[in-house]
Order: structure tokens, then sequence, then C-alpha cells
């Protein structure tokens, strides 16, 4: 059971009530509470599992209850620590599903790891953590994908809180790179990216790989304007002796008018 549920479940009960239902949950059998956890999406881990059914074992479930529910910082900190196991799970699993290559999906569980840190991200520092790091894989997802437009979305989100996360940086870097874009926005983002992690070799080659590119567009563009001055730095003279031979259509309207002249005589 959700344990922010179970609390206000709790606190809009009659006083007299209260008692009675602590009761009957801490003689439910903690299989089956376990059980019910995981058909609503909950699923404990084997030594949250444990910890669980000793506590109920024990005698002491039903006082540990009516401590927590009483108690809105534990009720809070209970509901946020579910949750960050919750996303820190179906984080593994997207990571797990990247390996396989089955990026859509792992696209989706990474969505569903954010819908379970959205209460927290903004107040609970591994919270926001955890939320970047589901961010970041989702914008690996996207660029395998040809979603380019999408991870640099991603990757403006991610930057927005965290202005100097360098993976981000390199990546926003390469969807822009790999969709065509403007190269000095690549150089600007690899470099800003290298500066966080100098010695990370992929980040290094793909910087000398846009400055290359760069330098290229550069000169051929030159190349292009060199062409165009000398063109139009040419004497008078060369377009007066161009102007001297006709063109061939020039020569084909002369000898129509010519014959039908010819015709007319």
């Amino acid at each position: 059971m959700d344990i922010k549920l179970g609390a206000a479940m709790f606190q809009n009960m009659p006083p007299e009530q209260r008692e009675s239902y602590l009761q009957m949950i801490s003689n439910m059998d903690p299989s089956v509470l376990i059980d019910f956890n995981e058909k609503v999406g909950v699923k404990l881990r084997p030594q949250e599992a444990e910890t669980m059914k000793a506590l109920w074992r024990s005698g002491q479930a039903q006082e540990h209850m009516s401590r927590v529910f009483q108690d809105p910082n534990a009720i809070n900190q209970a509901a946020l620590q579910m949750s960050m196991r919750q996303a820190s799970d179906l984080k593994q699993e997207g990571n797990t599903l990247i390996k396989k290559g089955e990026h859509l999906k792992a696209i989706e569980v990474y969505m569903k790891a954010l819908t379970r840190l959205e209460s927290y991200e903004n107040t609970d520092s591994e919270a926001k953590v955890l939320a970047k790091a589901c961010r970041l894989n989702i914008v690996v997802c996207h660029i395998a994908l040809e979603k380019y437009e999408e991870a640099i979305l991603v990757c403006d989100q991610i930057l927005a809180i965290h202005p100097n996360e360098f993976k981000a940086l390199y990546r926003r870097g390469l969807a822009r790179e790999k969709s065509g874009g403007n190269l000095e926005k690549c150089e600007s983002d690899y470099a800003a990216s290298l500066k966080g992690t100098p010695n990370d070799e992929k980040v290094k080659e793909a910087l000398k790989r846009v400055r290359s590119g760069m330098k290229e567009n550069k000169t051929t563009l030159n190349g292009i304007r060199s062409g165009i001055e000398q063109f139009t730095q040419q004497p008078a003279s060369v377009f007066q002796r161009l102007a001297l031979f006709p063109s061939p259509i020039t020569n084909l309207r002369a000898n129509g008018e010519e014959a039908q002249q010819q015709q007319q005589q």
C-alpha cells in the first residue's frame, strides 16, 4: 500500500476506528501485504521484505505503523524512500534494455522513473541526481534512434538545472553534429564538456573532428569568395571580347529571320 494513501486513510478515520485498523493490518500475514504491494506496482527488495516480516513477527508492527502514520515527517520520508527505490529499480531496468538495443522501451521505463521522482526532484538532492541520470540515458536512446531534435531538447532540460553537466553538453553537441547542425554550436558544446572531463579521449576526438570540419568549410567558402572576386575584377576588355562571339541562340535567331525574308521575296 502507498504509505501516503495509508496514512491519509488512517488520519481520516474516527479515533475509535484507528486502533482496529492498525490491529487488522498487524494481524495480517506480511506475505499477503508484500504480494498486494507487488500487484499495485510496489515491489519490495528482498532485504526490505525480510525486514517487514521480522517486524511483523516481533509483534511491533502495530506500534510502528501508529508512529509512522501520525508523524508527517515520517510519512514524507517513507514516501521519498519508496519513490527513490522504485525509480532506481526502473533506471536499472532501462539500462538493461539499452544494452539489448531496445531503446524505445528503455525511454518508456525511464519516463516511469521520472514520474516517481517528480514530487521530490526539486527538494531532494538524491532525487535530483537520479532524475538527471534518467534523462541523460533518455538522450542516449534518442540519439540511437536518430531522433536528434528530441535529444537536444532533453539536453536543454538537463542543462537548465545542471548548467555544467559535461555529459549533457557532449551529447547535445553529438546530436547537433549528427543532425547536420551548426558546427560552431557543436564546437561550443564539446569545448565546454572537455572542461569538465579534460582527459576524455572521446570528447577530444569529437572536438578535433568538428574543428576540422569548420576549417574545411572555411577553406571552401574562401575559395568561392576568391573566385567571385577574381571574376568581378576582370578588365572591361574581357567582357567586350566575349560579346564578339554570339551565342548559339543568337545564331539561330538570325538564321530564322534571314530565311523568313527570303520567303517573303
